[in-house]
């Protein structure tokens, strides 16, 4: 295996690190509106979930028995319509506790969606040499918007398509627990995990396509994606992979601190992982927007991006190389 190739990666996280301050002030807006958004929206998630907490809990309290209530001649004693009345409410409790949950978790994900709509417009326009006002930004984003997100249709309904192929993988080492079936299983189960890696390239892929090409979405973006990732899968592979033991080590750290017994580090701590996490995902945005242009250049192409001040942008195939 050549060694280069394997941390060929690095390139790509130095150019993108590099390329971050070309349109710096854009990228802080899109990073200050991303931590401040997802901050105040888990916020109102928490004392959301207190308040419906706190009237689970007073119910429950209400259901505990009252002495009187072993006195059969109480009238105040409970009774079966009164308990059914509790449960009743305490199901609309928990239900509305969930509705709230989807609601506020549908608002992250337009929060994380429009962030990287953005993220990527900027680094295509700043690897190009060319500079954003946040008025073409906000523009070029809500002309485009529904390029991507109908590829995000496409590319969540492949990625469920991938739990099933997970489950049979699985099977075997329920029905028959043994050696040789925890072994092929294993193996099968990185191969799984290798060929998923190379699907969330071509994933990650169409959706940078999907915004930086006019008239490229859904399968259209999926399929141009895969033809341009050739020559450049390792390279994927690795910036992938990257970035997954990345977040991985940082939810890791999150959860091991928040579960401290002092609240105020449990606090200090989720402020921080609500801050970091953005900024570790427009880090991620902008790598996999300088792969694209990596693939672009292997294969000689040119990249038109409509950056919303001029009609288009033309970038030959003689790339910046940091």
């Amino acid at each position: 295996m050549d060694v280069n190739g394997v941390f060929s990666f690095l390139g790509v996280l130095k150019e993108a690190f590099k390329l971050i301050p070309k349109n710096g002030k854009l990228i802080a807006l899109v990073a200050l509106l991303s931590v401040l958004l997802s901050m105040i929206t888990y916020v109102a998630l928490d004392f959301s979930i207190l308040g419906l907490s706190q009237a689970m809990l007073s119910t429950a309290k209400s259901y505990v028995p009252r002495p009187s209530s072993f006195n059969a001649s109480d009238p105040s004693s409970s009774t079966p319509s009164r308990l059914n009345d509790e449960f009743d409410f305490m199901r609309e409790i928990l239900a509305l506790t969930f509705a709230v949950e989807i609601a506020f978790m549908f608002i992250l994900l337009l929060i994380f969606f429009f962030t990287t709509i953005s993220t990527i417009l900027i680094a295509a326009v700043s690897y190009t040499g060319n500079t954003l006002s946040t008025k073409d930004l906000f523009s070029r984003v809500a002309r485009t918007w529904t390029k991507p997100f109908l590829t995000s249709v496409y590319v969540s309904i492949h990625s469920l398509g991938f739990l099933p192929i997970l489950v049979i993988f699985a099977a075997p080492v329920f029905i028959y627990p043994n050696i040789v079936t925890i072994l092929i299983t294993s193996i099968l189960a990185i191969a799984a995990f290798l060929f998923y890696l190379y699907l969330v390239v071509i994933w990650v892929l169409a959706i940078v396509v999907s915004v930086t090409e006019e008239g490229c979405y859904g399968m259209v973006a999926m399929g141009k994606a895969s033809e341009l990732v050739k020559g450049q899968r390792l390279k994927g592979y690795m910036l992938t992979l990257f970035f997954i033991l990345l977040n991985l080590i940082i939810a890791v750290v999150y959860l091991k601190i928040s579960g401290n017994k002092i609240p105020s580090d449990s606090i200090v701590c989720g402020l921080l992982f609500e801050i970091l996490a953005p900024l570790v995902s427009i880090y991620q945005t902008v790598a996999y927007t300088v792969l694209y242009f990596h693939c672009k250049r292997q294969h000689g192409e040119e990249a038109e991006i409509d950056i919303g001040v001029a009609n288009y942008t033309l970038l030959p195939t003689t790339y910046p190389v940091n």
